[in-house]
C-alpha cells in the first residue's frame, strides 16, 4: 500500500505562497556568554516560499533542521543561528526559492538587586530574523 504524498502532488489551482512553514517550535538552548552558561527556551519559526506547482512543504524536514542545529553545541549568537537555520531549511527543500526564519527568546542578564544586594537576572525579549534565497546556490540575504 502506498501512502499519498500531498506535498508533492500538483495542485488544482496554481498559486505561489510566500510563507508556508512551522511556527513556534520551542526548544531549550544552552547559550554561553561572558558570565557562563544560561539555559533558555527559544521559539523558532521557519517558513519557505511555496512554488505554484506544489501543494505543500515537507514540515518534517524543517523540524529536522531545527533539531540538528539546536543539538549542535556551537556557541552561536541568535543572529548567526537564525542565518544558519535559514540556509539549512532551504537546502533541504529543493523546490523552494526562499526561506525566512524568526527566533524569539528571552535573554537573561545577571545583575545585583539594588534593594537586596542579591544576584538577580533581568530579562529582555529578543527577536531575530534571517532570510536565505536560492539563485543558483543557497545564500543568506544580508
Amino acid at each position: 500500500m502506498r501512502l499519498p504524498d500531498p506535498q508533492s502532488e500538483r495542485p488544482r489551482v496554481r498559486l505561489r505562497i510566500n510563507l508556508v512553514g512551522v511556527e513556534g517550535v520551542t526548544v531549550p538552548l544552552l547559550s554561553t556568554g561572558g558570565d557562563g552558561e544560561v539555559l533558555q527556551d527559544v521559539k523558532i519559526s521557519a517558513f519557505l516560499s511555496l512554488p505554484p506547482d506544489r501543494r505543500g512543504i515537507h514540515a518534517s524536514r524543517v523540524y529536522e533542521a531545527i533539531l540538528q542545529l539546536t543539538n549542535d553545541r556551537r556557541s552561536w549568537g541568535l543572529d548567526q543561528m537564525a542565518t544558519e537555520l535559514s540556509v539549512a531549511v532551504l537546502e533541504r527543500d529543493l523546490g523552494c526559492e526562499r526561506s525566512d526564519v524568526v527566533i524569539t527568546a528571552r535573554l537573561f542578564e545577571p545583575t545585583t538587586s539594588p534593594v537586596t544586594g542579591r544576584a538577580v537576572y533581568l530579562t529582555s525579549p529578543v527577536r531575530v530574523t534571517a532570510t536565505s534565497v536560492r539563485d543558483g546556490v543557497v545564500r543568506p540575504v544580508r
